[in-house]
């Protein structure tokens, strides 16, 4: 099972190239046709640093969001 019979590769294999092929901007017919911008893919995404913290209480987490703001600081609030 995930053997293909034509070229004795897996399923999984296949796709593989597949996403290599995609990442280069190539595709297994040869390439793009007309100019045309290939897919937008990981690369392509910038970097964020970000960071997570955790806070003591509801309070404590009000006070940092306030605090950060007040800085400047882009800032989300998360419940979990």
């Amino acid at each position: 099972m995930g053997q293909n019979s034509e070229s004795g590769g897996s399923d999984r294999q296949e796709a593989n190239e597949r996403h290599r092929s995609s990442r280069n901007g190539r595709t297994s017919g040869g390439g793009r046709a007309g100019g045309e911008e290939p897919p937008r893919g990981f690369d392509d995404i910038p970097e964020q640093f970000l960071l997570l913290v955790t806070c003591r209480d509801e309070k404590h987490q009000v006070e940092l969001l306030q605090r950060f703001h007040t800085e400047g600081i882009q800032v989300k609030a998360l419940v979990s």
